[in-house]
């Protein structure tokens, strides 16, 4: 390696905690690439949003300017990640805060042999539960696209799971 390469890697500055100000260089199929004051980093896929995507180009553009968290740096590999994501609230907190217990609109996404899953909020899903009664079992009539009331039964923020029942 060369030493003075070396060196200037290692007197980058950077640490990870460390919050810093950059310009998106690349954007590709495994995340975006992001130059903070002549040291360039990755931004991984799963670092690059809580709302779900298909591509980077959906979350970054070249020459976008952003703000990013320094999550770790290599010296042996002279590697850099960041995160965009980190410096947002996770949108599950913030929805399990305000909704947990109440009552909502949302619109069935697709049904399986678990059941019908509902987005009920701007990218957050649900399990619709069944449940046994006169109101249960009424998930065999529902299709994708039906808008239906749901209450917020549990949510669950370390696995990312929100529990819904019919309203």
């Amino acid at each position: 390696m060369n030493n003075t390469l070396s060196e200037n890697f290692m007197n980058n500055g950077l640490e990870p905690g460390d919050i810093r100000k950059g310009t998106v260089t690349s954007v590709e199929d495994f995340g975006a690439y992001v130059d903070t004051d002549g040291q360039e980093g990755l931004i991984p896929l799963l670092e690059l949003s809580w709302r779900p995507f298909q591509h980077p180009s959906e979350v970054l553009q070249s020459g976008q300017k952003v703000t990013v968290l320094v999550i770790d740096v290599n010296k042996e590999r002279r590697s850099i990640s960041f995160s965009l994501k980190a410096l947002e609230p996770d949108p599950l907190v913030v929805f399990s805060r305000e909704m947990l217990g109440q009552s909502t609109r949302g619109r069935v996404t697709q049904l399986t042999p678990l059941g019908a899953f509902v987005e009920v909020s701007d990218g957050l899903e649900g399990l619709l539960l069944s449940t046994p009664g006169p109101k249960g079992g009424g998930q065999a009539s529902l299709k994708a696209g039906d808008e239906i009331q749901v209450t917020v039964a549990r949510v669950n923020v370390h696995n990312r799971r929100i529990a819904l029942l019919e309203t």
